[in-house]
C-alpha cells in the first residue's frame, strides 16, 4: 500500500509536505473505512462485500486508490527537484544569491499540493464505482 508518510520522509522534506500528506491520508483512511462499515449487509453477489475481512479489504484499496495519483505526482514533482539540484552538484555549480532569489521567483507553484480535495475526490470515486456496478447488473 502506498503511504505518504512514507514517500515524505524518502523526499527528504522536498516541499515541507509529509505533516499534511499524514493529515490527508488520515481523513482518506477515515472516510474509506466510515464508508465500508456503513454497507449494508447481504449475501448478493451482486451488493458490496459483508464480512469484516472484505469491508477491510474494500476500505484498504479505495484509501490506495484515492491516495495513489496524489502522493505520485508529489514524488515525482519532489524527484524532479532533486535531480535538479543533483545535477547542478555534480557539476560543481554552484548558485549565486541572486541566481537563488531568480530561482524562488520562477519557480512552479505548488499549490495543488496543499489544494487536494480528499472528499471531493472520494465522492467521484463512490459514483465511479457505482457506475461500475451498474453496468455490470
Amino acid at each position: 500500500m502506498l503511504t505518504s508518510v512514507r514517500f515524505a520522509s524518502f523526499l527528504g522534506g522536498a516541499f515541507a509536505v509529509g505533516g499534511s500528506l499524514a493529515i490527508e491520508d488520515a481523513y482518506a483512511l477515515s472516510l474509506t473505512l466510515s464508508h465500508a462499515l456503513s454497507l449494508p449487509s447481504s449475501s448478493s453477489s451482486t451488493t458490496p462485500p459483508t464480512s469484516r475481512h472484505d469491508l477491510l479489504s474494500l476500505a484498504l484499496s479505495q484509501y490506495s486508490s484515492l491516495r495513489s495519483a496524489h502522493v505520485q505526482r508529489v514524488v515525482e514533482a519532489a524527484n524532479s527537484v532533486r535531480a535538479a539540484k543533483d545535477r547542478r552538484n555534480d557539476l560543481g555549480l554552484k548558485m549565486t544569491e541572486e541566481e537563488i532569489r531568480e530561482s524562488v521567483r520562477e519557480r512552479v507553484g505548488t499549490e495543488w499540493i496543499a489544494e487536494n480535495d480528499v472528499e471531493e475526490l472520494f465522492r467521484e470515486m463512490l459514483a465511479r464505482e457505482e457506475e461500475e456496478r451498474e453496468k455490470g447488473m
